[in-house]
């Protein structure tokens, strides 16, 4: 499973969680985790600091939950 992409790291805190950082500055940007109601993974960005993504961002992040949902089929 790919956690690292060219800006954003994949970092699992426990099981059903995991955090995804800027490389660089090691900032939060959100969480993803298993969301029971939809049977899927899912990305919650940070609440307590405004985050901006860029197009390539959020396919990284997208590519990482496909995996995720991949493997719970």
């Amino acid at each position: 499973m790919n956690t690292s992409y060219k800006y954003i790291r994949f970092t699992r805190e426990w099981k059903g969680r995991w955090t995804c950082k800027n490389k660089r500055s090691g900032y939060v940007l959100g969480i993803v985790s298993y969301y029971d109601e939809w049977s899927q993974w899912v990305f919650a960005p940070a609440l307590f600091n405004p985050t901006v993504h860029s197009a390539s961002c959020l396919r990284d992040i997208a590519d990482f939950l496909e995996q995720l949902n991949d493997e719970e089929k």
